[in-house]
């Protein structure tokens, strides 16, 4: 194997931090609203609880619709001037929230933000997969979901600020025109490929491009058994079970994951008893110990080349924290606390490992449409989960709808088990690597 710490190292400084970049504004401008809420915007415009839950749900239906024709044409044409011109119009829609005056005015923009937004994840998830081989590629999502919890740690502080500052309307408006700002920065350093890239060493171009290489060569011959490499038309792709256990994957962690999003402010409030201060600020705790997780399981999911494991063993995890804090909770409640803390460590550490999972089974011709399907249907989870467990609250308790949720998070790791082992592309890699490599530098 190529000594990788002889290869420049370019592409990390430059993708990596863009991609970050972009997605932490983005979650901040769907994220927002929540800010805006408790700032006065229901009652400046008169909003019920049943209209508010209408405009944050009606974003996951406009998120949906791109995903899939957003991978296409990152893969198939420029993913860099996709997400270009995604962010331009949803940095526009941030910034027009500051002057709606109705709540039909905002759910017709919200949803029009949820399609531009819709459309970046698959987009930067193609970029990433042009960028960094296998032997890289958990590492490098890894980072670029660090996006989510950075974003629910810095939003807080920021938006709160901003509207104690001016107002809530002023807090849309300067977050929507910072988004749009950052097309000055995402159009010079990224690159859709190594072979674009004006800025890269012939070095660091060779080895990635023969590292790629190894990968294609490695999905042809791994056809022969495994059914899902052959696929390379969506009509083909729509009728594989391989595609269908990732979204449901996808769909039930994403479920816990929004469920504790949403809810993990009220369930510190209720166990601790704190002021909304103190909860603030523990808040951030779960999510720092995110940023932490995605990291450690990236590189350990690269280190051994085992996807399914290192899926497998943060999603058993996350169920375990949440029974356990569950449990805990009219014991001790720090302790409680402690054990969501654990649980934010494990929460998001399986997504990176799941899209090179992702980008390692499906041919490139059909991949980008895989990444924005299994985003897209799992994202819906945002739209259903909360209700899930808002009707178990009514109905049983929120101690119930938790322990449902801790079940689905298990049903989620069996069905990552069931997966094929062809994921595993370390041994194919390895075999096919010198010899495409020196075919390569032989026509160089």
């Amino acid at each position: 194997m190529t000594n990788e710490t002889k290869i420049p190292n370019t592409r990390w400084w430059r993708i990596l931090p863009a991609t970050v970049l972009v997605y932490i504004v983005a979650n901040i401008d769907r994220a927002n609203i929540s800010f805006a809420m408790a700032g006065g915007m229901m009652e400046d415009l008169g909003l019920d609880a049943v209209a508010i839950g209408m405009v944050i749900g009606i974003f996951f239906w406009g998120y949906l619709l791109l995903q899939v024709p957003g991978g296409h044409l990152a893969e198939r044409k420029s993913a860099k001037h996709f997400i270009a011109a995604m962010i331009v119009i949803w940095g526009g829609c941030a910034t027009i929230c500051g002057f709606i005056s109705t709540s039909f005015e905002f759910n017709v923009v919200r949803f029009i933000l949820g399609i531009a937004e819709g459309g970046i994840f698959p987009a930067i998830l193609v970029i990433i997969s042009h960028w960094f081989p296998p032997a890289e590629r958990a590492r490098a999502n890894s980072i670029f979901l660090l996006s989510f919890p950075l974003s629910a740690i810095i939003s807080g502080p920021i938006s709160g600020w901003l509207i104690a500052t001016w107002g809530w309307r002023e807090m849309f408006i300067i977050e929507g025109v910072a988004s749009i700002a950052l097309i000055f920065l995402w159009m010079p350093l990224i690159a859709d490929r190594p072979s674009k890239a004006k800025w890269l060493s012939a070095e660091e171009r060779n080895w990635i491009e023969s590292e790629l290489a190894a990968e294609a060569a490695a999905k042809k011959a791994a056809a022969a058994t495994n059914k899902s490499a052959t696929k390379t038309s969506y009509r083909e792709l729509v009728f594989d079970i391989n595609l269908w256990k990732m979204v449901a994957v996808y769909f039930l962690i994403c479920c816990a994951f929004y469920v504790l999003s949403f809810w993990l402010p009220t369930i510190i409030k209720d166990i601790l008893k704190a002021d909304i201060g103190m909860v603030g600020w523990l808040s951030a705790l779960p999510n720092i110990a995110a940023a932490l997780g995605i990291v450690f399981f990236g590189r350990m999911a690269d280190k051994s080349q085992n996807r399914r494991k290192y899926c497998i063993i943060p999603y058993v995890c996350v169920g375990l924290c949440i029974i356990a804090s569950v449990f805990t909770a009219s014991y001790s409640g720090w302790l409680s606390f402690a054990f969501l803390c654990l649980c934010g460590f494990f929460w998001l550490s399986g997504h990176p490992v799941l899209w090179t999972i992702v980008a390692e089974t499906f041919q490139p011709e059909v991949a980008g449409g895989a990444r924005g399907a299994i985003n897209a249907l799992g994202n819906l989870s945002g739209f259903f989960a909360p209700m899930l467990l808002g009707y178990m609250i009514q109905n049983y308790s929120r101690d119930v709808g938790m322990y449902i949720f801790a079940v689905l998070v298990f049903l989620a790791a069996v069905i990552v088990w069931s997966m094929p082992k062809n994921a595993e592309t370390k041994a194919a890699v390895e075999k096919t690597r010198e010899h495409v490599a020196a075919t390569t530098n032989a026509h160089a």
